[in-house]
């Protein structure tokens, strides 16, 4: 994805650049044969994240980000909080 203002998911590594990427996801299942799992979502978001990252500052900034739009969307579908992730405690 470019990170420019004309992307209609938004600006790459934001918060809600990766909330819309789970929820377009999600819609997509609804007609694919073979959904993928939320879990398989994220894995998917964070090889993009490594691979897409110019330096160890952006990479972890978009590392949170995604982890809290992860968050946000188990929240939003299933209303459960996950416990903490590990690069969450990795940071701590």
């Amino acid at each position: 994805m470019q990170n420019t203002e004309d992307n209609p998911l938004g600006i790459y590594g934001t918060k809600s650049y990766f909330t819309e990427c789970f929820k377009f996801s999600i819609m997509n299942n609804l007609f694919n044969e073979h959904p993928d799992s939320l879990k398989n979502i994220y894995n998917d978001l964070l090889t993009e994240v490594t691979v897409i990252a110019e330096n160890q500052e952006s990479k972890q900034r978009y590392l949170i980000n995604l982890n809290k739009a992860y968050s946000n969307i188990r929240t939003e579908l299933a209303g459960e909080k996950e416990e903490e992730t590990l690069f969450e405690l990795v940071l701590q």
